[in-house]
């Protein structure tokens, strides 16, 4: 029986990889729910594609990170620390997305010849 189990969670943990490569929201939204499983490996697998993909971290990232057991506590620390590396990297990205605009905006004003 405990072999059958853990067959189960393995199959319940790859469900929640596939979910994640997939992504959208219906996707998103069990993942969310998948950290509200009892079985902590399944948490962690959940923690691990939410801090994978782009968006808010729900408020149940948090609550694990404060009163899980050791290893998803673990997991949602890197979560959190994922999440805020794609946001700073995004913020980056849109920083130097801006600053050519700018500077196209701005050579193209200057060959223009005013009336």
């Amino acid at each position: 029986a405990v072999l059958a189990d853990n067959v189960v969670e393995r199959r319940r943990r790859h469900a929640l990889w596939a979910l994640a490569e997939l992504g959208g929201s219906e996707a998103r939204a069990a993942l969310v729910a998948a950290l509200d499983y009892p079985n902590d490996d399944t948490r962690i697998q959940a923690l691990r594609a939410l801090g994978q993909s782009a968006g808010e971290l729900p408020a149940k990232t948090f609550e694990l990170l404060e009163g899980g057991a050791p290893p998803v506590r673990r997991e949602a620390a890197a979560c959190a620390y994922r999440a805020r590396s794609m946001a700073a990297r995004a913020e980056a990205i849109w920083a130097r997305v801006l600053s050519a605009a700018a500077l196209a905006v701005s050579s193209s004003d200057a060959g223009s010849k005013p009336d």
